[in-house]
């Protein structure tokens, strides 16, 4: 089970203009369950199912799996989670190819020295090692 307590999340552009994305929601997901959140742009949808699954630290509240908040073994918890967006986007279009796979990489916990190696690997595998320094946007979609 993954719970949500309380979780609010503000932003601010240099202390000038504090947005609260999340202002203190309550959730709870019982393992299988499959959950999806609607809401209006800006509603702080993504951002609350970023800190639900560990991408983003809530300013404040708890995120718990089975009762124990995910803070106590981060790298651990993000190994068990997958969240899948009804958008295209499964990617960070402003980043490389090369990028996206270290940014995973990293949140997954993988060792500096074992992505390095892979990486290259994997854009071999899916034809895209010419294209590995190229902004993922610029990809065409088919």
């Amino acid at each position: 089970m993954i719970k949500g307590e309380n979780l609010k999340k503000a932003s601010n552009n240099n202390n000038v203009n504090v947005v609260e994305a999340v202002k203190g929601i309550n959730i709870e997901i019982k393992k299988g369950q499959i959950t999806g959140l609607l809401g209006l742009n800006g509603a702080g949808k993504t951002t609350s199912i970023r800190m639900l699954s560990g991408e983003l630290l809530p300013d404040e509240g708890t995120v718990y799996e089975d009762n124990t908040p995910i803070e106590k073994n981060l790298t651990n918890f993000r190994t068990k989670v997958n969240v899948i967006s009804g958008t295209e986007r499964g990617l960070f279009w402003h980043l490389t190819a090369y990028d996206n796979l270290t940014y995973f990489a990293r949140l997954y916990g993988i060792e500096k020295e074992t992505y390095r190696s892979r990486i290259p690997n994997l854009l071999k595998l899916v034809r895209l090692e010419k294209a590995s320094g190229q902004r993922v946007e610029t990809f065409l979609k088919v």
